[in-house]
């Protein structure tokens, strides 16, 4: 999946994309782990998340120019994809999160 975005998108937003794995691994461990959020977090969470999207759909048309060689059609199929690599992530590490009570 990973490999997939990194040849639709441009690696920026990659990394912009994939450094979401804290905000989703939050929200993850506050759902499943019952975690608590301060009103401050959830501020942080919601600013953060929508920097992310204002950069996604910038890029979005940043990307639909003649240089793009036919990848605009893929790009929502590749954010989705680096979405999908962040979801991972976070659930790697609320399950690691979770075991720290087996031993």
């Amino acid at each position: 999946m990973l490999y997939f975005a990194v040849s639709i998108l441009p690696v920026g937003l990659n990394q912009v994309i994939q450094n979401l794995i804290p905000f989703t691994t939050l929200l993850l461990s506050y759902l499943t782990l019952k975690e608590t959020l301060k009103p401050l977090e959830l501020v942080n969470m919601g600013v953060s998340f929508a920097g992310v999207l204002f950069i996604v759909m910038n890029s979005n048309k940043m990307t639909n120019n003649k240089e793009s060689n036919g990848k605009s059609e893929f790009f929502y199929l590749a954010v989705l994809s680096n979405l999908g690599m962040v979801v991972i992530g976070s659930v790697i590490n609320v399950i690691v999160r979770s075991l720290k009570d087996v031993h």
